[in-house]
């Protein structure tokens, strides 16, 4: 039997149109057998820019990095700043605490530790659909 957990990453690829076809059985099948069934769908629009840095912080103690390199990289964190400029006027730098640069060597493992904060409790709770071999 094939276990679908519903977990897909990355962006569209075969294999997201294979998990889309599974979710769309299933939620046939549930609607024919009239059973429950909880389906839960994310759009990560805007993902590496909508991660809160407390997010980072709560993730690099839940996996235990040590001490030394979080502070390395929430200090770096703490000083991103952003200001707009138009032809008429500039605003004052503004502190960010939100957003994970794009093209940072370490982007892409803290964007993952931030995810598995939300993807590992739901994988407890729900341990998915059994689905029988064709």
């Amino acid at each position: 039997m094939d276990i679908l957990i519903g977990v897909s990453r990355g962006l569209v690829s075969p294999g997201c149109i294979e998990h889309a076809a599974m979710i769309w059985h299933t939620i046939k099948s549930a609607k024919r057998e009239k059973s429950d069934l909880s389906v839960l769908w994310m759009d990560l629009a805007n993902a590496y820019g909508a991660v809160p840095h407390a997010m980072i912080r709560f993730a690099m103690e839940f996996i235990y990095i040590p001490g030394k390199l979080q502070r390395l990289v929430l200090n770096y964190y703490n000083n991103f700043q952003m200001r707009f400029s138009t032809q008429q006027y500039t605003t004052s730098y503004q502190a960010l605490e939100v957003g994970i640069p794009m093209g940072c060597t370490v982007s892409p493992i803290l964007f993952v530790m931030s995810m598995e904060l939300m993807i590992k409790p739901a994988q407890c709770v729900c341990k998915g659909v059994e689905h029988y071999p064709r």
